[in-house]
């Protein structure tokens, strides 16, 4: 199970964790797997020298909307040493994957003082995310399963189907070649290889 890490970038405010914390707790899933999952949720200060297989960063300013002038205005620029410090530790806990979460509206985000370290990280997690999907090869499920052994008859199909069905489409390889031996499944993430046969 991946370790888990939610980093409240703005807030050393611990009204905002406590009630974090209070929310994923009653999360039925979460309680199943308490004793086996690490999460760690905190400021950059608790992350300090920790890392995470995944982690969450949430920024917790929003933008202001002015009604009588239908004006939406951003959250004030966080364009101190201080706010570098911590965007930088943000950035650089996740192992494998970081996702960033922010109420920010759009339109907001726009007009946002450029050297503000909030709109810097949201700008390069945006710019990150349509390069990827830019990039990225649609694996098409139909063409994983052509490719497995036409004689292990379904179940190997069905096997292919549950990997893709969860997520492992982009990294799945049917008949895998290993030296000189072909092995059912080949998943490879990351430089991370992992190998079944059945």
């Amino acid at each position: 199970m991946p370790s888990i890490g939610i980093l409240t970038l703005d807030s050393s405010n611990s009204k905002h964790q406590t009630l974090l914390i209070r929310q994923i707790s009653q999360n039925e899933l979460i309680k199943q797997y308490e004793d086996k999952l690490e999460l760690l949720i905190g400021t950059s200060r608790e992350f300090q020298g920790d890392e995470r297989d995944i982690m969450f960063l949430t920024i917790t300013a929003s933008h202001n909307f002015n009604e009588r002038t239908n004006e939406i205005r951003p959250p004030r620029a966080a364009t101190t040493e201080e706010y570098m410090r911590i965007f930088n530790v943000a950035a650089s806990r996740a192992k494998e994957k970081s996702v960033v979460i922010h109420s920010i509206h759009p339109d907001a985000v726009g007009i946002m003082n450029p050297d503000c370290y909030r709109k810097k990280l949201i700008d390069y997690y945006s710019t990150a995310q349509s390069k990827r999907t830019n990039e990225k090869t649609i694996v098409n499920l139909q063409s994983l399963l052509n490719k497995t052994d036409a004689n292990s008859g379904d179940f190997e199909k069905s096997v292919c189907k549950l990997l893709y069905d969860n997520g492992f489409g982009d990294y799945l390889f049917p008949q895998f070649e290993v030296g000189k031996y072909r092995i059912d499944f080949g998943i490879i993430k990351n430089n991370k290889k992992v190998g079944n046969r059945m």
